[in-house]
């Protein structure tokens, strides 16, 4: 199953998503919203990479 990355509208948490197959989003939340209650989300879309190290 295919991820992304998605924000929350409420609060900006960085959560990493499953897609399904109807393109919906499953979180890896107990009852599908944000800790601070919002139950929606926005895609992150990735604009370029960049090498880092540690």
């Amino acid at each position: 199953m295919e991820r992304t990355i998605v924000t929350c509208e409420g609060c900006s948490n960085v959560y990493t998503a499953r897609v399904r197959e109807d393109g919906g989003v499953i979180l890896p939340l107990d009852d599908q919203s944000c800790d601070c209650g919002s139950e929606a989300f926005d895609t992150v879309d990735s604009v370029g990479t960049e090498e880092i190290h540690a």
